[in-house]
């Protein structure tokens, strides 16, 4: 691959006069050793391997990645204004090597990145894939419960095999991902993504290396998928009955089962039975077990629980672990893609009640009602 001079990313938004889009949630990183630190964690992954990079923006990381000299590099890039830095970036790399998809990644077929020239590997194998971004705050979780869909049925990227991803996060979101039975942070997205993925934190990146600086700090972690999930059950039938369950995260499980069958206690107390789980835990209580009895009950008494409707409706709160299609609608822009020169289309390829008492769970003693990081991260 070719060295090549060109502008730093800085100089880039400078020169083509790009500016941050709050609708977007774009801050860009700059810093050259943040950078090196991020796309180092997917090593060994990236150099001769195949990279898939979210949201390049004016390409900081992108710049890092080609100089690791991967076989291919798929950029997906939602905001056409960068499109001629990219091109820029892409003439200068070897031949062949970096390709840019214009479009919004929650609507990319990723199985399509590598086609014809990956293919895929048994799932025990080392991978040879890579997902890498500094994911904007407004898509990251409906971006990782897909993927997380995506482990579990193994298509998408994950049918070249057992992609690594090393993404960056608000830091609370990073938190909720690694919360651990009890911890106030615990929620949908924590159960989910414990069930298919080992995750490791790495580095926080400070809210002041962004331009322009958000409010709250970024998270890196990578999230590596198992080899066997821990739990053997269905994803979209543990999706809702985790989503059911969290939908009263304050109270006890009863009231959301109960609920979920229209008010007959006697379903509801044939469900806890049959689950072996206490009726009066709340959501953030049940170990990543119970959750696995819990939707075995649900899937065998699925019939009766004809009051689920009312959980089918996605939240209007965006932050909510529940909602990702609903939230997918309202993030996602635009509905139709325009090719652009050079370029290929990507789609052609809880609310809680406030007035309602805080009633923290008491079953863990370990459990922290302080506002505060689980970690070091």
């Amino acid at each position: 691959m070719r060295t090549f001079p060109m502008p730093s990313p800085a100089e880039v938004v400078k020169i083509y006069k790009l500016s941050a889009r709050k609708k977007l949630s774009q801050n860009f990183l700059f810093d050259t050793n943040l950078c090196e630190r991020f796309v180092a964690l997917a090593d060994p992954f990236v150099t001769d391997g195949f990279v898939c990079e979210v949201g390049p923006g004016p390409g900081s990381l992108t710049r890092t990645i080609l100089t690791k000299k991967p076989q291919r590099l798929v950029v997906v890039e939602k905001d056409e204004r960068f499109l001629p830095a990219l091109k820029l970036m892409r003439g200068r790399a070897s031949p062949g090597v970096m390709r840019i998809v214009w479009g919004d990644v929650l609507k990319y077929k990723m199985e399509t990145a590598f086609t014809g020239i990956a293919f895929p590997r048994p799932w025990e194998v080392k991978p040879h894939t890579s997902l890498i971004g500094n994911l904007p705050f407004n898509i990251s979780t409906p971006l990782v419960v897909e993927l997380l869909r995506s482990i579990a049925h193994r298509n998408g990227i994950f049918e070249y095999g057992r992609t690594h991803l090393v993404l960056a996060f608000q830091k609370e979101v990073g938190e909720r991902l690694l919360a651990p039975v009890a911890h106030q942070r615990r929620s949908r997205l924590s159960v989910l993504a414990q069930t298919y993925t080992s995750i490791s934190d790495h580095f926080i990146i400070k809210g002041s290396a962004f331009v322009p600086p958000p409010k709250v700090d970024a998270a890196v972690l990578r999230i590596v998928p198992l080899e066997v999930p821990r739990l053997d059950v269905p994803f979209d039938d543990l999706s809702m009955i985790v989503r059911v369950l969290f939908s009263f995260r304050r109270k006890m499980i009863k009231r959301a089962v109960r609920q979920m069958f229209r008010g007959d206690r006697k379903l509801a107390d044939l469900f806890f039975r049959k689950a072996d789980v206490p009726e009066s835990l709340r959501p953030q209580e049940i170990t990543l077990e119970e959750w696995g009895r819990l939707c075995k009950t649900y899937m065998s008494m699925k019939q009766y629980a004809t009051g689920i409707v009312n959980f089918e409706q996605e939240p209007v709160n965006p932050y909510f672990d529940g909602g990702e299609y609903g939230f997918h609608r309202k993030i996602a822009g635009a509905d139709r893609f325009v090719e652009g020169e050079d370029c290929e289309d990507a789609e052609g390829a809880e609310a809680e009640d406030e007035n309602e008492e805080e009633d923290y769970p008491q079953r863990h003693s370990s459990f922290d009602t302080t506002d505060r990081i689980i970690r070091p991260l």
